[in-house]
């Protein structure tokens, strides 16, 4: 228990450290258009091309909608990292619809398999 409590310590220390004294300067966030829609169309592209058949068929299922937050995930990064102001407003309806799918996940699990025990619940 001491040393997985030492190493947690020591890696809060390393996170602390590197957030408060970075060994560079921020570096300017650049908005380009072109680049942005560029590789969220390359992503698009891998997206479709990767495509596979799941076995479930019912609509939302668990593998669909942890796709589609992974989807979204990707794309929140890239809005964070060029800073695309101008797609705010996209970015709020898929935050919104990630945290939908989410409590729909949370509420079909607790719905169906009635496990409220306390080690599922914390």
């Amino acid at each position: 228990f001491v040393t997985e409590c030492s190493q947690f310590c020591a890696i809060l220390f390393f996170a602390f450290c590197c957030e408060n004294f970075p060994v560079h300067p921020p570096g300017e966030r650049v908005w380009d258009r072109d680049t942005f829609y560029f590789l969220l169309l390359i992503y698009g592209v891998a997206c479709i091309l990767t495509i596979k058949e799941g076995k479930q068929t019912e609509i939302l299922n668990r593998d669909q909608t942890e796709e589609w937050k992974g989807w979204m995930q990707y794309i929140f990064l890239m809005y964070h990292y060029y800073a695309a102001s101008e797609t705010y407003n996209v970015i709020r309806v898929f935050i919104t619809c990630y945290v939908w799918m989410t409590g729909f996940g949370n509420f079909s699990f607790f719905y169906i398999k009635r496990d409220f025990g306390v080690a599922r619940i914390l």
